[in-house]
């Protein structure tokens, strides 16, 4: 497949305050911005919204910085202490915290607003949801009824070639190499599930995904905290795989299905023929496991991961287990 091909169903795939002071309560509360709701409900009457989860106090604490290394600050200000790290295996800073914005929840499909949607061209006219602010989460923080198990921030110092490895102790040159958040027990959600059977550039057959719908608003979305994204949520098509004439790469086509834009992340739940070898309900769900399949559904997924990094962004990061999943309309 040609240079500019491979780019752009890469592009399909892909688009889908302060150091820590110790003495944070074990529990903290994260609350949705009211402007994130409102968006959605005011964005146009197509589109489907729905409310945040109920909270209470946002968890905006901001730390004393004084006479501490700040070797990094996100885009709203809050630092990141060289006082405050650990060391990871990877060499890199971790500290047991991060920040993430909250989901609009706006959302939009081809099936009710099939005027935003070019899917044989995989392109996608509509409206995007703007990155809000930070909130801050770590263990203990709950979003509604659900509670956060672990979060953490990674920060990559710079190379030192005279120490050749990174050097944790540099002046300057750290930039942000994760941002991760783990959610405990079970998480409900409606959107589109989808099962692959042909294999496309980065996917496998029998590769799971879920896309939540704007019952997300209020939770948070996996956040480059360095900048604010201006292509934010995910942009996912139903495609269909096939090689090109040389039997190369592997070239998608537009499969016929449903296309979804949504203020939440793209979450890998899991491949049918390796991790759920033992479920037959799931095979029989998705039809055998023998063609594309794509529904629409009401999921329980536990194992919830939420993380963007350096390396893939979120559009491969986000992942999550299914418990139980059923069909709706």
């Amino acid at each position: 497949m040609k240079k500019k091909a491979l780019i752009a169903a890469l592009a399909a795939v892909l688009i889908l305050a302060g150091c820590s002071n110790g003495n944070k309560p074990a529990e903290t509360t994260t609350a949705a911005p009211a402007e994130n709701t409102r968006a959605a409900a005011e964005t146009t009457e197509a589109m489907t919204t729905t409310t945040a989860p109920e909270t209470t106090e946002a968890a905006l604490t901001t730390a004393d910085s004084t006479g501490k290394k700040v070797i990094f600050t996100d885009y709203q200000g809050n630092a990141i202490c060289r006082e405050d790290c650990e060391v990871n295996e990877w060499g890199q800073l971790s500290v047991p915290y991060t920040y993430a914005y909250l989901s609009s929840g706006m959302y939009f499909d081809s099936e009710k607003n099939p005027d935003l949607f070019t899917p044989d061209e995989f392109s996608y006219s509509g409206e995007r949801a703007e990155a809000g602010d930070l909130l801050r989460f770590e263990t203990g923080t709950t979003v509604g009824s659900y509670k956060v198990a672990s979060a953490s921030t990674a920060i990559s110092p710079p190379w030192d070639d005279r120490l050749g490895d990174l050097n944790p102790d540099a002046d300057s040159g750290f930039y942000i190499a994760s941002s991760e958040i783990n959610f405990d027990g079970d998480m409900t959600f409606t959107g589109t599930a989808r099962l692959y059977y042909d294999e496309l550039y980065t996917v496998m057959s029998g590769d799971l995904v879920f896309i939540p719908d704007s019952c997300y608003a209020g939770l948070p979305m996996a956040t480059d905290i360095s900048a604010r994204g201006e292509y934010n949520g995910t942009l996912n098509f139903d495609e269909k795989g096939g090689t090109d004439e040389d039997g190369g790469y592997f070239n998608p086509t537009y499969g016929g299905g449903l296309c979804v834009y949504s203020d939440a992340p793209l979450f890998h739940i899991g491949n049918l023929n390796t991790d759920y070898s033992d479920r037959a309900d799931l095979h029989e769900f998705f039809n055998g496991g023998s063609a594309n399949c794509t529904k629409k559904v009401e999921i329980t997924l536990t194992n919830v991961h939420i993380e963007w990094n350096s390396n893939f962004g979120s559009a491969y990061s986000c992942r999550a287990t299914i418990k139980d999943i059923k069909e709706i309309s």
